[in-house]
């Protein structure tokens, strides 16, 4: 399994943030061939997130808090 690191920029705080992806799910998930989270199971709801959106989990959680 030939994996590459993606570094994503939390546009909210700006910290850069990383997550260790399959090469080729990567590739089919962005040729919209599947969902993410079909796609990537193996990462969390959070890296998922971090992929699609940017936004770091600690932003998340902090734009959501209650």
């Amino acid at each position: 399994m030939d994996t590459m690191t993606l570094i994503r920029t939390c546009p909210q705080c700006g910290k850069d943030q990383t997550v260790t992806v399959n090469i080729d799910a990567y590739g089919a998930w962005q040729r919209r061939e599947g969902k993410i989270q079909d796609l990537m199971p193996e990462l969390t709801p959070s890296q998922r997130e971090l992929i699609m959106t940017g936004i770091c989990d600690p932003c998340w959680q902090e734009m959501w808090a209650e």
